[in-house]
């Protein structure tokens, strides 16, 4: 730890302070929740940055779905452009930039009700008054606690070290670990990559890892069959918060292949220029905001 995280200690133990006051709070109902007249589930964890929730969402809609189930899905809208303080995604009326990255791939991929809404509360009294659903999946919830939830799903990243959940702004923890205890499940993601890079976690299994490449025109009509890369020289475009697992990932699949890398904060909003030429890899977290350029991507 450097200097000046020590000289940030005494705030990380303020925010502890504070992360523990709330929670006691709730636990002890001085703070109220609300409740929905369907379950609902919560996808969430407990440092900031990607921890990789947006493929289990869509495995739980799919599993839900073949039980018969009609769920429902909210999204805070990080860094969206639209201003409505709780509106349902509509990526053809509006660019994926208006709602959110997240809900719109998640409302294309699935063809779910998502709604979008810093108010989780509002989110679930609109899903409840205009549609008819089994199940509410909450993204992101494990610190919303207003909002009553049935299950809580923590998704916990496999190249994270202890270091990583000291919590904010020394580390990048929203919580301390033992918080964990409130979970009803606990989920691994990155287990491809863990034995490439410190892990904290040992014992919780999961099956998502990186499969291959779609071109991005089949992508948007569904079509998804792996393709290789034309060439052996590719540009790696992303705007995700851990972009170097992504290239880790692309080089174990790929180990031959040449990759130039161009990122960008979590979450942006691309430009047209933004875009090379050249032969382009990214995640489908970016395709869904990449296909409203007016550029051509056929070689996406």
């Amino acid at each position: 730890m450097n200097i000046f995280k020590y000289l940030l200690l005494p705030f990380s133990l303020l925010f502890g302070c504070v992360v523990y006051v709330r929670n006691w709070m709730y636990d002890f109902k001085i703070l109220k929740t609300y409740k929905v007249e369907v379950p609902v589930i919560s996808v969430g964890n407990i440092s900031v940055g990607g921890s990789g929730k947006t493929p289990y969402i869509l495995k739980l809609i799919c599993l839900l779905q073949e039980k018969g189930l009609r769920p429902a899905v909210i999204y805070r809208g990080y860094k969206r452009t639209g201003t409505v303080d709780c509106e349902k995604v509509d990526i053809s009326s509006k660019p994926a930039s208006h709602f959110g990255d997240e809900a719109s791939l998640v409302a294309f991929k699935a063809k779910v009700p998502v709604y979008v809404s810093a108010n989780r509360v509002l989110a679930a009294q609109k899903i409840m008054k205009d549609e008819t659903v089994d199940v509410i999946l909450l993204d992101d919830g494990f610190q919303h606690r207003r909002l009553h939830r049935d299950l809580d799903i923590v998704v916990l990243d496999a190249t994270d070290t202890c270091a990583n959940y000291i919590l904010m702004p020394v580390g990048r923890g929203r919580e301390p670990l033992s918080s964990l205890k409130r979970a009803g499940m606990l989920a691994k993601h990155k287990i491809n990559l863990a034995n490439q890079m410190p892990s904290l976690l040992t014992d919780i299994e999961s099956s998502i890892i990186f499969n291959g490449l779609v071109k991005l025109e089949d992508w948007v009509r569904g079509n998804y069959n792996f393709v290789d890369p034309r060439g052996d020289k590719v540009t790696l475009v992303s705007g995700v918060a851990k972009p170097k697992q992504v290239s880790l990932s692309l080089h174990e699949k790929y180990p031959n292949l040449i990759v130039s890398e161009k990122h960008f904060s979590d979450h942006h909003h691309f430009r047209d220029s933004d875009i090379p030429k050249s032969e382009v890899v990214t995640t489908e977290k970016d395709a869904i905001k990449i296909k409203d350029l007016k550029i051509d991507t056929s070689s996406v």
